[in-house]
């Protein structure tokens, strides 16, 4: 199963799937989480995606809710997937970015999700990578910001989230 690039939805199937799996999950933080990541991914999509012509909202917003899909793994859980895949020694030496790693591997495994940008998005959410397009900034940033975080300087960010990739001076790749 792979997301329709051209269309601006998601599939209804792998949605219901998504929202199943977290709503059998222990974990009602991670799942609010997921889903005001998902909402703010929305909200600056709606903003940004006329702006550049972005087209691939769909795949930005299911990654938006799997991108942490991992994150509650312990860590044997996370180290049984690590040693299936090739995983820089740089994010290996950090644990905060297991769940990158292991997400994507395992939304590829359990929802049948193929197509290298979600798992691109869910696999390097936690650090940004210097290929991200609109949408790879877009979840970045929804993923810090969202409205259930708390630190210092949130409401500040959230505000000015809105502007911060209009005032990028990025070229965004075209696909």
């Amino acid at each position: 199963m792979t997301v329709n690039t051209n269309k601006d939805t998601l599939p209804e199937k792998i949605l219901e799937q998504v929202l199943s799996s977290f709503k059998n999950s222990a974990s009602q933080p991670r799942l609010r989480h997921g889903l005001n990541t998902y909402k703010m991914t929305c909200d600056l999509l709606t903003v940004f995606s006329k702006k550049y012509s972005f087209n691939k909202s769909a795949e930005v917003r299911l990654a938006a809710l799997l991108h942490d899909y991992t994150k509650e793994f312990t860590p044997e859980q996370h180290l049984t997937i690590l040693k299936k895949i090739k995983i820089p020694s740089e994010d290996f030496s950090l644990p905060g970015l297991w769940h990158g790693w292991t997400g994507a591997y395992s939304v590829e495994k359990e929802f049948g999700i193929i197509s290298p940008y979600i798992l691109n998005l869910i696999r390097f959410h936690p650090t940004g990578h210097k290929n991200f397009d609109l949408g790879g900034l877009i979840l970045f940033i929804s993923d810090f910001c969202e409205d259930g975080r708390i630190h210092a300087g949130v409401r500040t960010i959230r505000r000015i989230a809105f502007k911060a990739v209009s005032y990028t001076h990025l070229t965004l790749p075209t696909k």
